[in-house]
């Protein structure tokens, strides 16, 4: 089976150095590595997992996912535990493995033992200093958020709604 990315990265993405493409223009496979709580489930999940994994050219797509003590460094509260969000991550088709994201200084970690030609994040994260060490590594994507869907927003809605 032939996989057809159907997106335009270069709408999506900040222009990089690096180059999936082969001598003759036909792009190759490779890993592709993104990172994220996933906790308030969502169609912008869906999306940026598909278009990660849309950038892999037939490749694979690796998530790193937040623990539950990481995210209480970060300040962040998980309505699922991380065993519950690894599961719901693992149903969904994008995405081909699962490690688990403990620190912040763990990323250059993840594309060297993983063997990461692309990291793809949010726009949200463009220009963190947790990702622009990785310059020179690997790609760097920053996709543009799904319109009007987001986590905090869900949450916002269900707290005033008092559920």
């Amino acid at each position: 089976m032939t996989h057809t990315p159907s997106i335009d990265p270069s709408k999506d993405a900040a222009p990089t150095a690096f180059s999936p493409s082969t001598p003759g223009g036909a792009e190759q496979p490779r890993r592709v590595l993104t990172y994220g709580t996933f906790d308030t489930f969502h169609w912008g999940h869906i999306n940026l997992l598909r278009r990660a994994k849309d950038l892999a050219f037939g490749g694979s797509l690796v998530v790193a996912l937040s623990t539950d003590e990481f995210n209480a460094v970060k300040g962040k509260w998980a309505y699922h535990d991380f065993e519950t969000r690894w599961k719901m991550l693992s149903a969904i088709r994008y995405v081909d493995q699962i490690i688990p994201e403990r620190d912040w200084g763990q990323k250059l970690d993840d594309v060297k033992a993983h063997l990461i030609d692309c990291v793809v994040m949010g726009a949200d994260w463009e220009g963190d200093e947790h990702f622009e060490v990785l310059r020179g590594h690997c790609e760097l994507v920053f996709l543009s958020r799904t319109e009007s869907i987001s986590s905090t927003r869900i949450r916002e809605i269900l707290g005033a709604e008092g559920l």
